[in-house]
């Protein structure tokens, strides 16, 4: 295992490669306010009118 030192002038946070990808999925989401917007609406929806995974994305 390699341990690198690094000086940095700010504060800094180190996160697996994973986690950064998935910060940025989500900032790009956030940043849509339509796909937002299509979210918020869709997650007001009662559950019994909302689609499963499976029943949106079945083969059919």
């Amino acid at each position: 295992m390699d341990i690198k030192t690094i000086k940095v002038k700010k504060p800094s946070v180190i996160i697996s490669e994973d986690k950064y990808e998935e910060l940025k999925e989500t900032i790009e989401i956030l940043s849509d306010n339509k796909l937002v917007r299509s979210i918020s609406k869709a997650l007001a929806e009662p559950k019994e009118k909302r689609k499963s995974h499976k029943e949106v994305f079945s083969q059919k």
